[in-house]
């Protein structure tokens, strides 16, 4: 069951159609994925003293999450020794239903 759904929503500023009929819903572990990714900045930028060192700790936490949870980039396109380790790390099933 979805936590939030939006069916023809539409909105207008004048004449000017800003958006006519989306629908779409939103699942309970999307909003908790979101959540998670949120808090994880929040932390990070209060840890850290300046731009450059929020930048590089958060490209050093996201770029292995995104390489080895399969949701960013698929299977296929690893090489060989990267295609066998998402299955060792147990956020690969926040991606999943």
């Amino acid at each position: 069951m979805p936590a939030i759904t939006i069916k023809s929503l539409k909105k207008s500023y004048g004449e000017v159609k800003a958006v006519d009929d989306i629908s779409f819903e939103v699942e309970d572990r999307e909003i908790f994925g979101a959540a998670a990714f949120l808090s994880l900045g929040f932390l990070i930028a209060s840890l850290t003293r300046s731009l450059k060192t929020a930048q590089m700790a958060s490209n050093a936490i996201s770029f292995p999450m995104m390489f080895l949870s399969r949701v960013f980039f698929p299977l296929a396109i690893l090489p060989a020794f990267l295609a066998k380790s998402p299955g060792c790390f147990r956020f690969t099933t926040w991606g999943t239903p």
